[in-house]
């Protein structure tokens, strides 16, 4: 109702000409498919495929999209990037960003970088995000005893999931390891099985598909651990050892690099350099 409030006074005309010169990012996670069952993170989940394709071809028809290579270009070059310019990106390397996203954005050729973290694609895991919603899902508790707290389970599980993730955007990976145990055992199911896990993430094989067309590959870390909370040497090591493994299998160099969870109290200063 407000957009069309908004167009119907000519609201966006004004938008439109305070907004040039300005480079807009969308950041998605997941694509959802409505037939299928979502037993992780919901949270991740933005908009339905039907919904992302009327957001692309408007985009694309109001804007213009620009690459990763447009922007280091511009950055390097001094190439100059378009008045009303967008970027796409995706974190995390969920195969739907393949099943899904893929075919969309070579259908409407628009450029987008998908940020993978490597240990998750060889180890084939997911991360803590989606173990938490999977728990509270399954359990049959209707309330939930973790760390001297009670916590009752609501449906859906999204207010007490979040309050949970809000605590392991902290911590350090051993007290998150730590954290996700805890709660198996307070909720009284088990951590989902890697064969689960691994159906949810895209394989070396299409992250290489995906890298030969007009989407590219970018760096998210090794293990997707939130760098603030790391010292020195394995924020390093977390940086380098992911551009290396990427490289390899991608066979050129890796120039982007997105930060885990992405908020200003996630990295730092010393995280910005070695990043550089």
């Amino acid at each position: 109702m407000l957009a069309k409030a908004m167009q119907t006074t000519g609201i966006f005309s004004l938008t439109q000409l305070l907004s040039r010169n300005q480079l807009t990012i969308f950041n998605f996670h997941r694509i959802r498919d409505d037939n299928d069952p979502v037993i992780f993170d919901d949270s991740l989940f933005g908009p339905n495929i039907q919904t992302v394709t009327k957001h692309m071809k408007w985009l694309k028809s109001n804007a213009d999209p620009v690459s990763e290579e447009d922007l280091l270009n511009h950055f390097r070059k001094g190439s100059k990037l378009p008045s009303r310019g967008f970027m796409i990106t995706f974190d995390d390397g969920y195969l739907d960003n393949y099943t899904l996203g893929l075919p969309l954005f070579k259908e409407l050729n628009i450029p987008a970088i998908y940020f993978v973290p490597t240990k998750v694609i060889q180890e084939r895991g997911i991360g803590w995000w989606d173990m938490i919603y999977y728990m509270l899902k399954k359990t049959e508790h209707k309330e939930i005893y973790f760390r001297g707290e009670r916590f009752e389970v609501p449906k859906p599980v999204m207010p007490l999931a979040e309050i949970f993730n809000g605590k392991m955007k902290l911590l350090t990976s051993n007290e998150n390891h730590a954290l996700i145990d805890e709660l198996s055992h307070a909720t009284g199911v088990s951590i989902p099985s890697q064969e689960l896990c691994s159906r949810e993430m895209m394989t070396w094989d299409q992250i290489r598909e995906v890298d030969k067309t007009c989407v590219k590959i970018g760096s998210h870390t090794h293990s997707h651990r939130v760098l603030a909370t790391l010292d020195l040497e394995t924020q390093r090591h977390e940086l380098n050892h992911s551009k290396q493994i990427l490289e390899k299998e991608l066979g050129r160099k890796v120039t982007s690099f997105s930060y885990p969870v992405g908020g200003y109290e996630q990295f730092n200063t010393e995280t910005k350099q070695f990043a550089r």
